[in-house]
């Protein structure tokens, strides 16, 4: 009776939280889900759910069905492994303290004179910066939005400039942005509205294309489940994602390079490890990276009280000065040749994705969010499309 390597659901009323019993799980070395399919192989079931869909689904597919009691040996059983440094892979460097008064005139001298390159190496080094504005000056986003500079708003608005802030004439950003940007500076509430059901989908929406099409619901589920909360729901019902023949034919090739580079490959997911899936997002121009993820993959806005949108992690890559986009692959009792052989893959599809995209990014969300998508990629070279690698991760 191992947890090892099993992938495990819970259900009903267990006398711990969920997500204690997902903690234990996953320490023990198995991979929870929120969901029941064909590949699970342990659900753990009290009384009061014994006739749920999800314990009639579990006998139809055979799948093991344990008590509380049975889990709570197989835990005695369990020997933990730690995982400190997968747990540490891919969070964002938290922000330094915000800038001397001297250094944020500085800074804002530099947007002021338009030069942006200077700007996002300093927003790089100290997040601090990026709302900066002594004296009721305009921040360094309303100089982005002046110049009408999409790749500058875009990434400002990733290190989470604030759109609302005004100068002290009561001017907001998207005030003296041009027409270019301005969409852009609206996307917030465009998101809000499309949540609402008042935003309809049209034929240039952002679009999530894949090798093998699926439902998002499906793709949550095929990625490990993503889940949030003690709700299983993480992406909305009803959405179909596109097959990769019909992506913008730039960006499916990058993708076609990358698929064949990582074909067979697996890599380090949190707690676990997962099947990287090549994917691209049409249309993604008029959002910034972060919020053309969350549209095209169907991310729900609120599961549980969990407000995913803003549980959100956002980090720029520079893949061209990585060895390997998702650090090594495997835990240290690994044989030596399995991991020379998925590292391999990974550090090819590295190296393409440093050649062929801009403004690289890896996107994650908090650790509160227990199984959740992990997405490293970069905008194609017109900064229409992106391409990247999506993953996920289990952390607890």
């Amino acid at each position: 009776m191992s947890l090892h390597g099993k992938r495990i659901v819970f259900t009903g009323t267990l006398s711990m939280t969920r997500k204690e019993a997902t903690k234990l799980a996953s320490e023990a070395g198995a991979l929870v889900t929120g969901s029941i399919s064909k590949s699970t192989d342990i659900i753990v079931a009290e009384s009061d759910a014994a006739s749920t869909a999800k314990v009639l689904t579990a006998k139809a597919f055979g799948t093991e069905i344990w008590s509380e009691k049975d889990f709570s040996k197989a835990l005695l059983k369990a020997k933990p492994k730690a995982k400190a440094k997968a747990k540490a892979k891919g969070r964002s460097p938290k922000a330094k303290a915000v800038p001397a008064v001297k250094s944020q005139h500085l800074f804002l001298d530099h947007a002021k004179n338009k030069e942006f390159d200077k700007v996002m190496k300093l927003v790089k080094e100290n997040a601090g910066y990026v709302n900066a504005q002594p004296a009721g000056r305009w921040t360094a986003l309303h100089q982005a939005a002046e110049a009408g500079d999409k790749k500058v708003v875009k990434f400002l608005l990733e290190h989470k400039a604030d759109v609302a802030l005004q100068t002290n004439d009561g001017q907001k950003p998207i005030d003296v942005a041009k027409a270019s940007v301005k969409d852009l500076l609206k996307v917030p509430g465009k998101r809000k509205a499309a949540a609402a059901g008042l935003d309809k989908s049209t034929d240039s929406d952002c679009r999530l294309h894949l090798f093998e099409p699926m439902s998002a619901t499906e793709l949550a589920e095929k990625q490990g489940g993503w889940f949030a909360g003690d709700n299983e729901a993480f992406c909305e019902e009803g959405v179909q994602h596109l097959h990769m023949k019909t992506a913008p034919a730039e960006a499916k090739s990058i993708a076609q390079d990358l698929q064949k580079a990582v074909k067979g490959a697996y890599m380090p997911a949190g707690e676990s490890d997962c099947a990287p899936m090549v994917i691209v997002i049409s249309n993604a121009g008029e959002f910034t990276a972060s919020d053309a993820i969350l549209k095209a993959l169907a991310v729900l806005e609120d599961v549980d009280g969990e407000m995913l949108h803003t549980k959100v992690m956002f980090a720029d890559c520079d893949f061209g000065e990585m060895d390997n986009f998702c650090n090594t692959y495997g835990d240290e009792d690994e044989e030596e040749e399995e991991e020379d052989e998925h590292t391999k893959k990974l550090k090819k599809a590295t190296k393409i994705m440093a050649k062929s995209l801009t403004d690289c990014f890896h996107l994650n969300f908090e650790d509160g969010i227990i199984c959740a998508p992990q997405v490293w990629g970069g905008w194609t070279e017109d900064q229409k499309h992106i391409v990247g690698i999506l993953g996920m991760r289990v952390w607890t």
